[in-house]
């Protein structure tokens, strides 16, 4: 009979035992354990793309990395301890005082995790992904820039991204001023090179550059049909929005042969006679343009309604694309883009007949 109540007695307490250790592991939420990049800052309805990176430990300790401000270069550097209870986070700093408290929502199978929270009369909010190392096959591959929106303002450069499957990118662009149309291809121009890491969680693309210490991009990103879309808030509370299309080196045989240039129309007007401008667009992707006594040669590829057109700059081909869109009919082969002239964006359309 004593033997029987020893065991109960050792049973009750270790069950006690159990029930504390688990209570004690419930102060952290294990979903939030990990590393976090921000995506934007939100205070008083106005959303910031300020980089911050955080390390949430499994044992209550954490350090983050944050730009404060807009404009500001530096980051903060903050050590802390956290806990969580019925979806309200607490950050306490070394000296246990309690600097901040946010109610939390964890979704996208726990990569993503809303925080919102309020001091005083002022309301805040702050979206952050979580680092998995995950690296989105759809992603690799190249691709170039066919359309770019600052606040719906339409921007415009020359850039092409390169996704490789280890998690590294490369991206070459170029402003616009120096190669605006099919006209100014045989101009000198001079092209920024850059190598980043990237990785993705959720339906967010984390980018982490080489170079210097320039600060994590975080992007929202869909793809369909041969075209990413991404989206991103910038430290100046401006929305950038980015539309790709994948060249995969294929071409249009339908866009085969030698073109000659018929007409150009500038918005609804067609000023220009260019009588003799011809484009030969060949099967092996390579292509030559003459214009009177001046020509030079291109390559060029094919995707998703675009024509892509590599310039040939001394010996070489640049490594971004000049990109327009296209469509060959029984009218002929058109090409269009959008150039800034004068304050305002013009669309440019060019029609080709074909002669060989």
């Amino acid at each position: 009979m004593k033997q029987s109540t020893r065991t109960k007695v050792g049973l009750l307490m270790l069950l006690i035992f159990i029930s504390a250790c688990e209570i004690a592991e419930e102060k952290q939420d294990t979903g939030l354990v990990g590393i976090w990049h921000r995506v934007y800052t939100t205070i008083d309805g106005v959303s910031y793309g300020l980089a911050a990176t955080v390390y949430l430990n499994s044992d209550g300790t954490g350090m983050s990395d944050e730009i404060l401000a807009p404009g500001n270069e530096e980051y903060f550097h903050f050590n802390f301890s956290w806990e969580t209870a019925d979806s309200i986070i607490t950050v306490k700093d070394e000296n246990d005082s309690t600097v901040w408290t946010a109610q939390y929502l964890l979704r996208g199978d726990q990569k993503v995790v809303k925080f919102s929270g309020s001091s005083g009369d002022r309301s805040s909010e702050e979206l952050y992904v979580k680092y998995s190392g995950d690296k989105d096959v759809n992603l690799v591959g190249n691709w170039v820039l066919a359309k770019q929106t600052i606040d719906a303002e339409r921007a415009y450069k020359l850039q092409l991204t390169k996704f490789f499957t280890d998690g590294t990118g490369e991206t070459y662009s170029i402003g616009a001023y120096q190669i605006n149309d099919l006209f100014d291809l045989q101009y000198d121009t001079t092209q920024d090179f850059e190598t980043f890491d990237w990785s993705t969680t959720a339906d967010y693309v984390i980018i982490t550059p080489n170079q210097g210490s320039q600060p994590n991009r975080i992007a929202q990103y869909v793809i369909a049909n041969e075209q990413l879309d991404a989206t991103i808030i910038n430290e100046s509370s401006e929305i950038e929005a980015y539309m790709f299309i994948r060249d995969n080196g294929g071409i249009d045989e339908a866009c085969l042969g030698t073109w000659s240039l018929s007409s150009v129309k500038v918005g609804d007007f067609s000023p220009y006679n260019l009588s003799g401008f011809t484009l030969e667009l060949n099967e092996d992707s390579t292509g030559v343009w003459t214009y009177g006594s001046k020509g030079g040669e291109f390559q060029w590829s094919a995707n998703g309604g675009y024509i892509f057109i590599y310039v040939k700059q001394l010996d070489n081909f640049l490594n971004i694309a000049l990109v327009q869109s296209y469509q060959v009919d029984d009218q002929g082969l058109k090409q269009a883009l959008e150039e800034y002239r004068g304050g305002v964006w013009i669309r440019i359309e060019y029609t080709f007949l074909k002669t060989g």
